[in-house]
């Protein structure tokens, strides 16, 4: 399974056409189902797809730890995602039957589900961060979209602890699937987010 693809691009600049080869992010339509149930169809950057699985549902609502999950499948060439969840028909059916209305939002056709965040809690006083760290954390988002430089047609964001280790980094044509797969990175490691940066 391909991450990018290979293009060539006329480039008119100057007065003047040349061809060059672009590299352009891999995106395909994905599609999760819970239960036997279709849940969403999404499009989505190729890597990471079961922590984007993990995630969407974790941001759902409903699941709250992998350990909600008891199987979970991809099909050939992972397309879509098989979910099936740990629990009896009385537990689980409540969560999916009060997120079954899906809302296209944004581009790539992503998906946001109602009205499902209460408002967060205070963030905590501590720690304190300094300008240049956070200026060394951005050059770390900068440096992970590198790659991409001739489309910049990614989306990628990060989570860093306050000493400014890297946790992770996601990548995606989609910003919300960057989300969903840092969430779905930390759940399936055991890792508690700290703090994000993300692309506009």
């Amino acid at each position: 399974m391909s991450n990018n693809f290979e293009y060539p691009v006329h480039i008119w600049r100057q007065g003047e056409v040349t061809v060059q080869t672009y590299t352009l992010p891999g995106e395909e339509e994905f599609c999760i189902h819970v239960n036997g149930q279709s849940l969403v169809r999404l499009m989505a950057s190729p890597p990471d797809r079961e922590a984007l699985v993990v995630g969407f549902l974790a941001y759902a609502g409903i699941i709250d730890a992998p350990t909600d999950i008891a199987k979970l499948h991809f099909s050939e060439g992972e397309t879509c995602a098989d979910v099936w969840l740990a629990g009896d028909t009385a537990t689980v059916e409540p969560r999916l039957a009060a997120h079954n209305t899906l809302l296209t939002s944004g581009c790539g056709r992503g998906v946001v589900l109602g009205d499902l965040y209460a408002p967060p809690s205070p963030l905590p006083a501590q720690p304190v961060l300094y300008p240049a760290r956070l200026f060394e954390m951005a050059q770390v988002l900068q440096d992970a979209t590198a790659h991409n430089s001739h489309s910049h047609g990614v989306h990628t964001s990060a989570l860093f602890t306050p000493a400014g280790e890297t946790i992770a980094i996601m990548t995606d044509v989609g910003r919300h699937n960057t989300l969903d797969k840092l969430l779905g990175f930390c759940l399936l490691n055991g890792r508690a987010t700290c703090l994000l940066y993300t692309s506009d």
